[in-house]
């Protein structure tokens, strides 16, 4: 484990410049999808070149208010899939100029926004144009699930949709978005919890059928678009990942892990190795409430093939710090208030490769579990275990 002082601006501009030209090279245009057909508004359009297949849609002014105060505000979402994970570009043009954004993952557009989590931040330009690049599980099999603990339970619910919130109560409340209003509104959606209104969403998709669901894996090979993004730059946080107790130590006595974390100041981009695994197999990557059993509240982040060797690697980007939560305003599936989830774990996808290498002593048949984008995973391979429940190594991470 690793700290190397406080977190600053260090993750290299080619980061971004590399990651755009990942979806230019499949269709996207790096810089504006604005020469979506006008049915874009209402559907996502999918495009093709080579392996690699890049979809793309639009994002709404949120309610009547906001497009009266703001009213050229609008953004516009490319999704790049590899063979296991998704590169996302999101646009936003003429919001309020000089101010953050925070974007989210949502399972409902609009109140009560059900399920959701923090996946990226946005600063505005002079003309409120901006943009965030965020890498992870961005597709239909995009959900999160709570398998027990002291906040709540829930069964693998799917979040399709996107919103982005002003930072800053102050702002949208000067600006005249909130008529009628004798003070700013404050929502959770932000890291201190104290955010203003909504700004943008994907309410031009049905409910249950937001954009993130149209969108598929494609056979671009993971290696090849990864290699492209760079994480050249000044370590911030690194720290190790174990196996995850006696069995698997016992089944795979070198596997190990290390994650190290680069930040930018608004966003975050996590390198995430694995040595020592069984070869050629997927394991699926979650963050989580807690390290171990009952895991609490955990959303599919990304996932890694192995090697021959058993080795491993994928680059996720987001919000991994001690901005890290989830939280649920209300809905049908579940309530809760602004929860973190400071902790790492990867899972088996195959319920039957540990079963076969002996990880789980007694068993009759193989273990299944909810962690992959099917929900019939394996067991834990691997977790942050060695630090504390309440104090995960995301904790340490001051984005």
């Amino acid at each position: 484990m690793k700290l190397t002082g406080s977190i600053k601006s260090l993750l290299l501009g080619s980061i971004s410049l590399l990651i755009m030209g990942i979806l230019a090279a499949c269709g996207a245009d790096p810089a504006s999808t604005a020469g979506l057909p006008s049915s874009a508004a209402t559907q996502a359009q999918s495009a093709s070149q080579g392996k690699g297949v890049t979809t793309k849609f639009s994002v709404v002014a949120a309610g009547a208010a906001i497009q009266k105060c703001l009213p050229h505000a609008r953004g516009e979402v490319a999704v790049l899939s590899d063979n296991l994970n998704d590169t996302m570009k999101f646009n936003v043009y003429s919001l309020a100029p000089k101010q953050k954004y925070t974007l989210f993952v949502t399972q409902l557009p609009n109140k009560p926004f059900g399920i959701s989590w923090y996946q990226g931040a946005i600063f505005t330009d002079a003309d409120g144009n901006g943009s965030v690049i965020v890498r992870g599980i961005l597709d239909s099999k995009t959900f999160s699930v709570s398998p027990g603990g002291a906040t709540t339970t829930f069964a693998p619910t799917n979040q399709y949709h996107l919103g982005l919130w002003f930072s800053d109560p102050e702002a949208p409340f000067k600006l005249g978005c909130e008529p009628g209003a004798k003070e700013p509104v404050v929502t959770p959606f932000n890291g201190a919890h104290k955010a203003g209104i909504l700004a943008l969403n994907t309410s031009n998709f049905p409910d249950a059928a937001g954009p993130l669901s149209k969108i598929k894996s494609s056979t671009l090979d993971v290696t090849e678009a990864q290699s492209q993004i760079s994480v050249q730059g000044e370590r911030t946080y690194s720290f190790p990942v174990s196996a995850a107790g006696s069995a698997v130590q016992n089944c795979l006595p070198h596997a190990r892990g290390e994650a190290a974390i680069y930040s930018d100041g608004l966003n975050e981009t996590m390198k995430f190795n694995v040595y020592g695994l069984a070869p050629k197999q997927k394991y699926t990557l979650f963050v989580t409430q807690l390290p171990n059993k009952p895991f609490g509240i955990s959303w599919y982040q990304g996932a890694i093939f192995t090697d021959a060797d058993g080795n491993g690697d994928v680059v996720v980007r987001g919000i991994f710090s001690a901005k890290t939560f989830s939280v649920s305003p209300g809905g049908e599936t579940t309530t809760f208030a602004p929860t973190n989830q400071y902790h790492l774990g990867l899972w088996f996808s195959d319920p039957e490769a540990p079963f076969k290498l002996g990880c789980e002593p007694g068993a009759k048949e193989p273990v299944v579990t909810p962690f992959n984008g099917a929900h019939k995973a394996g067991i834990l391979a691997l977790n942050s275990g060695t630090f504390p429940d309440n104090a995960g190594p995301l904790s340490k991470v001051q984005g």
